[in-house]
């Protein structure tokens, strides 16, 4: 038979990208929103962010392994809204949200 209740220390099964809620994207969003950017309606960043974290809960060093990726979707973002896009401070931002998940321990 199986357990009713999971071991506290088992990692939690994602059902959904919306199952996470912590994590380097998250973080990006907050660094992202001390400067005045935040996400709009119909843009593509709270999934991204869900995607980030998601995928770096399963594969840890996930967002690092993108990171090319990832600034490529800030410069798409940053594109449509009209803003200038400097790549490598996109690589710092990331990499500072990666930073500060970690110390969360996320």
């Amino acid at each position: 038979a199986y357990p009713s209740k999971p071991k506290p220390s088992a990692k939690p099964r994602l059902t959904k990208v919306e199952d996470v809620g912590h994590g380097p994207g998250t973080e990006l969003k907050a660094l992202l929103k001390r400067v005045g950017i935040v996400a709009s309606p119909g843009c593509s960043c709270n999934t991204r962010a869900k995607l980030m974290d998601a995928n770096e809960l399963k594969e840890p060093g996930w967002c690092e392994k993108n990171l090319e990726t990832i600034c490529d979707w800030l410069q798409e973002e940053a594109t449509k809204r009209k803003l200038p896009f400097v790549r490598m401070a996109a690589k710092i931002l990331v990499r500072q949200a990666i930073r500060n998940a970690r110390k969360k321990g996320q």
